[in-house]
């Protein structure tokens, strides 16, 4: 479903409906941004809506948190379970990462999550018609599910729901040793108008 201008313009991005729909968009775009960093086929898998004071997988263990800034209060999340982190850092860096500085790491994972948080952006910007930037990214190489959960607590209830879609390495096939993969996490706020 794609929403007209006159559609979006109405749109409260904390119900499920309107929410599902900018992550959907969202995800979209950062999946097709994602395919053409690393050079693999990335697909973004069904958007999933759970109840935002609901445990994050902690599987994903590392992640990027952005405010988004404009016409919608929303925090995007781009999260990275550890084995995607390996695979798209020796993809992308040409070494394994225990041979890579740690710097070299936060850089690449920071600029990567940068880039899929601003398409993420500029899709749901572009639907609402509104003007909406990612904020200066904060970077968590460990345990981001629970920096997540502790980021959707102090959204309060105004983050009732959250909105998650996996971004899936479609050139793995079913042997998912080396994927690059991650997830793109949407936890509105009320709607800025």
């Amino acid at each position: 479903m794609t929403m007209s201008r006159k559609e979006a313009a109405t749109i409260d991005p904390t119900e499920p409906g309107p929410l599902r729909e900018l992550a959907r968009i969202g995800a979209e775009n950062a999946a097709n941004a994602f395919s053409l960093l690393v050079d693999r086929s990335i697909d973004e898998a069904d958007v999933a809506l759970r109840d935002a004071s609901e445990a994050v997988d902690p599987d994903w263990s590392s992640g990027v948190f952005f405010e988004l800034e404009g016409g919608v209060d929303a925090l995007v999340a781009v999260l990275f379970r550890a084995p995607a982190c390996d695979a798209m850092a020796e993809r992308l860096l040409g070494e394994k990462p225990d041979a890579l500085a740690p710097w070299a790491l936060e850089s690449a994972f920071t600029e990567v999550a940068n880039i899929l948080a601003s398409h993420v952006a500029s899709g749901i910007a572009e639907t609402l018609g509104e003007r909406l930037l990612p904020s200066v990214p904060a970077l968590a190489l460990e345990d981001a599910a629970g920096q997540l959960d502790a980021l959707c607590r102090l959204r309060g209830d105004r983050a009732a729901l959250r909105a998650e879609c996996e971004l899936v390495d479609a050139s793995a096939g079913t042997d998912t040793t080396g994927a690059i993969g991650g997830m793109i996490v949407l936890v509105p706020g009320v709607a800025r108008r």
